[in-house]
Order: C-alpha cells, then sequence, then structure tokens
C-alpha cells in the first residue's frame, strides 16, 4: 500500500489541488511547482511510515533546509505550515481509503496515522526553529525579495489591486501617488547598491521641501523603479518615464525603455521632453536601415574621410545649420567644415538645402548614435 503511495500519480494531483484549495499562497504557484513541493513531503513522510518510527535526525534536518529555501524565496512561515500539515493529512485520508482494500488492519492505521502526527511534530518544531534562527537573521533579505517583486510586478503591469494595497502598506507609500518610473542601464551587480543610494538621495533633493519617496530594485540588466520626484542630474543614463498613479505604471515603464534605448550611453536625466522624437528611432528597424543606405552608406565607403563628414553633419544639425558654431565645436577651419558639406551633397546626390534631407539626414545620425552606444 505505501509503495502505491509513493507512486501515485492520483495522489500528486489531488495534494496539488488540496493545496490550492486550502492555502491561498498556492494558487499563484506553478504546477510543476507544487507537485515538486508534495513529492518532497512524501519523500520524507514514506520512510518513516516503511519503518514505523519516528524520523532520525537527518531527515529533520532536512526539513530544516526545506523551510528556509522557503522562506528565503519570500515564502510566508505559516503558509510552509499549512501545506505541510495539508499534505500530511492528505497523506492519512490515502491510507484510511485504501487500507481495507489492501488488508491493512484498523489499528495499523491508527498506528500510522499516530507516526504521521508525530513526524507533523517534528517538522513543526524544526521549522520553528529554523524560522527563529535564520528568518528573524535574514529578514532584511526577504523584504529585499518583496520590494523587488512589487516593484517589478509594477512596472509590468502584473500586480492584482489587492496586491497594489497590501505592497503601499508595507512599504508606506501613498496609493494614490503620481510617480516617474527610473530606468539605469548597464550597472554592473557590485555597483548596484551605491548607485541606487545617490539616485535615491539625488531625488529626495530635487525634491526640495516636498516629501519624496523613490524605491529601486535590480532589473533589466541595471537599475528600475519609481519616484515622485525624479533626479535633476545624473553622470550615467537615467531615462525618467512620464507620471502615473501606482495602478498604470507599465505604459511609463515602456516609455523609460524606449527613452533609455534612444539615449544610449549618454549622461544625464532623460525624459520624453528632453529626448522628443528620438524615443522613437531604435525601433524602426526597416527605416532606419533604408536611411542608412540612403545617407551613410555612401560616406563609410571612404573610409576616414566618410567619418570626417559624418562628424561636420553631426556638428552642423547640433548646432542649427551655423557652419561658424559648428565649425568651432569640432573644431574645423569654417571653410573646412563647408567643404565637407559639399562633398555629403556630391557622395550622395542629396542638398542639404531640402527640408526632406535634413529631417532624415537628422533621424540616420540619432540612430546611428544609438546604434553605437548598444
Amino acid at each position: 500500500m505505501l509503495d502505491d503511495l509513493v507512486s501515485s500519480e492520483s495522489f500528486l494531483r489531488g495534494s496539488a489541488h488540496r493545496l490550492r484549495a486550502e492555502v491561498p499562497a498556492y494558487r499563484s504557484v506553478s504546477d510543476e511547482s507544487i507537485t515538486a513541493c508534495v513529492e518532497r513531503i512524501l519523500r520524507f513522510a514514506a520512510p518513516v511510515l516503511i519503518r514505523g518510527s519516528e524520523p532520525p535526525s537527518g531527515e529533520i534536518v532536512g526539513a530544516d533546509h526545506a523551510t528556509l529555501e522557503k522562506l528565503l524565496q519570500g515564502a510566508d512561515f505559516h503558509d510552509v505550515m499549512a501545506g505541510f500539515r495539508s499534505v500530511i493529512t492528505g497523506i492519512q485520508h490515502w491510507i484510511a481509503d485504501r487500507a481495507p482494500a489492501h488488508g491493512v488492519a484498523v489499528g495499523t492505521v491508527l498506528e500510522l496515522s499516530q507516526l504521521l502526527w508525530g513526524l507533523s511534530d517534528s517538522f513543526s518544531n524544526q521549522a520553528t526553529e529554523t524560522y527563529r534562527r535564520y528568518v528573524t537573521l535574514g529578514q532584511p533579505k526577504l523584504e529585499q525579495q518583496r520590494r523587488r517583486r512589487w516593484v517589478t510586478g509594477l512596472l509590468a503591469g502584473s500586480l492584482p489591486v489587492h496586491d497594489i494595497w497590501l505592497g503601499c502598506a508595507e512599504f508606506h507609500i501613498d496609493h494614490d501617488a503620481l510617480v516617474h518610473v527610473i530606468c539605469v542601464a548597464a550597472v554592473p551587480q557590485y555597483a548596484l547598491e551605491g548607485i541606487a543610494t545617490r539616485l535615491i538621495d539625488d531625488c529626495t533633493a530635487n525634491a526640495g521641501a516636498s516629501e519624496s519617496v523613490t524605491m529601486l530594485v535590480p532589473g533589466a540588466g541595471g537599475l528600475i523603479g519609481f519616484t515622485t520626484s525624479p533626479p535633476g542630474s545624473s553622470r550615467m543614463p537615467v531615462a525618467v518615464g512620464p507620471p502615473r498613479p501606482l495602478s498604470s505604471l507599465n505604459s511609463s515603464y515602456v516609455i523609460a525603455r524606449d527613452i533609455l534605448a534612444a539615449v544610449g550611453s549618454t549622461a544625464g536625466v532623460h525624459s520624453l521632453e528632453s529626448v522628443s522624437w528620438r524615443v522613437a528611432v531604435p525601433a524602426q528597424y526597416a527605416l532606419n536601415a533604408f536611411l542608412d543606405r540612403r545617407y551613410l552608406v555612401p560616406l563609410r565607403e571612404h573610409g576616414a574621410f566618410g567619418e570626417l563628414i559624418i562628424e561636420a553633419l553631426q556638428a552642423w544639425l547640433n548646432h542649427d545649420r551655423n557652419a561658424a558654431r559648428a565649425a568651432a565645436s569640432i573644431p574645423v577651419h569654417r571653410n573646412t567644415l563647408r567643404y565637407r558639406l559639399s562633398r555629403f551633397e556630391e557622395l550622395t546626390e542629396c542638398s542639404l538645402d531640402e527640408t526632406e534631407t535634413i529631417i532624415e539626414l537628422t533621424w540616420v545620425l540619432a540612430a546611428s548614435s544609438a546604434l553605437r552606444s548598444e
């Protein structure tokens, strides 16, 4: 009978269904994870029932490790215990239902039930000790994990309203606040904490006398989060999305990511106001390739001189097509700059007097700059 229990697929399915029904926290857990949890408890209980004696200390240490693993994943201690008791109860019912068919006496069924309750007591005692020794010491890590899950859920737009309210209560955030999403790309792991601290300080300083709330967590290869008061400046690229309520942060997050892609490695605090139309450039792959072939490929075919022409064009456009200021910014003589601009017209057969050329050239240079920054 116990061999059948260990290999029973119906027991696994039934236990998973009962766990979801009895412990709400398991309703969002995948089938694979729940099945693994039930199998772990079954492997823990089966040897005890087969031996007919209390578990040795080594198996209790296994409970210690299993509990710690769940707690460090952010599971609530009471949910861990409720899940264990639910599976143990399921084993008791399974034995009681099948004992008559296997010729198992009522007295033996009672002994097996007593073993299971003894096992449950041993597990509870060890798990409680684990909670006392490890969770209290590891509370900051658990809070960081909860904070990270909550922030990433907000930005993804996947949190139910109830969970948004719970997070606001836990992290002392006004549910009705309007906040800006912040994205910082390519932050080395060792620098995450220091950069996050500086950004939070900058946000607080920029708020002045107003109260500032900023939450930043690791994500998307850098830092992501939100603030009520964006920083005024930064030595690295920081993208700031438009203000949104907490329940609608996904739209601000999408815009902030697009801004970050558009500015590349350009340091500073960037928003829609500062980036403007450039936010749309990186995503237009077909258009970017077409304009690159039209304007930049003919220049690159001339090697280093072609790169000098591109430099002159960029300076000229950056300075509102003022030749004197553009030449001084490179720096070259004004006539040298004009010569390079004229060579552009010859090589591409396009006129810099045409509005269409100016628009397309500005676009493709922005696309080229974003591509080089990746």
